[in-house]
């Protein structure tokens, strides 16, 4: 999602572990019709650790922003 305050963007992100999907078929996610949102645990085939989940993405963001996440923002997820 992205908002926008006081002439500034945030912008979100959703990982979808594990969590029941169900809710998100009344939904066209991104605007692209005849697309479904689906879990990391599809993916794979498997349940993934949830901590290795959240180390490895912030390790990418980190990589690919060039930049460094604090441990108070880690703190977030």
């Amino acid at each position: 999602g992205t908002r926008i305050k006081d002439r500034a963007t945030m912008h979100g992100i959703a990982l979808n572990v594990t969590n029941d999907l169900g809710i998100f078929g009344l939904i066209v996610p991104c605007g692209i019709a005849g697309r479904s949102v689906i879990s990391l645990a599809q993916v794979l085939g498997t349940t993934p650790d949830i901590d290795r989940v959240k180390q490895e993405f912030i390790n990418t963001f980190a990589t690919l922003f060039e930049c460094q996440v604090s441990s108070a923002s880690v703190d977030e997820f």
